[in-house]
């Protein structure tokens, strides 16, 4: 009887990730996106273009052109890719800006009325002319409470 030896392999495979970015390209896409928002702000600067709008209107029109000139060496469905990705980034900076700054406001006007009751202290004894002291948002946090639970009722089953 003869034994067949078969000699174990000392290479395993690695995963591979082809579709995942380079370092390279990770800081170019940086550098690029840095270079925009300084350019951004010197044009902001020296323009009339004041303020947050101007800024992101500016910012907008130079990561465009910072796009074009970093695709101009590759082919049209790469450039298509890139351009599209700055209009979905831009359009969702653009949907939640809105957001971020009414939540912002409320955040740093409402610190004033913040107090270690006001969790659970609800407003049945005050009035619209009562100081921020006065009250709480229990009944709040109770009622959103609720219609969690009920919610959850409905939608488990």
């Amino acid at each position: 009887m003869s034994t067949i030896v078969t000699e174990t392999s000392a290479v395993t495979p690695q995963p591979t990730m082809p579709w995942q970015a380079t370092t390279r390209k990770k800081v170019a896409t940086l550098m690029s996106l840095v270079i925009s928002a300084v350019v951004s702000f010197v044009i902001v600067l020296v323009t009339g273009l004041a303020g947050v709008d101007g800024f992101a209107l500016t910012f907008f029109g130079v990561s465009f052109l910072a796009v074009a000139i970093r695709t101009f060496r590759l082919d049209s469905k790469k450039r298509k890719d890139a351009f599209v990705t700055v209009a979905i980034i831009a359009t969702a900076v653009l949907a939640f800006s809105p957001w971020m700054s009414i939540f912002g406001s409320v955040i740093i006007k409402g610190l004033r009325g913040l107090r270690p009751n006001f969790l659970y202290e609800t407003m049945q004894t005050t009035t619209p002319d009562d100081e921020l002291s006065l009250g709480g948002a229990g009944h709040a946090i109770v009622g959103s409470a609720i219609m969690v639970v009920i919610a959850t009722a409905i939608t488990l089953p």
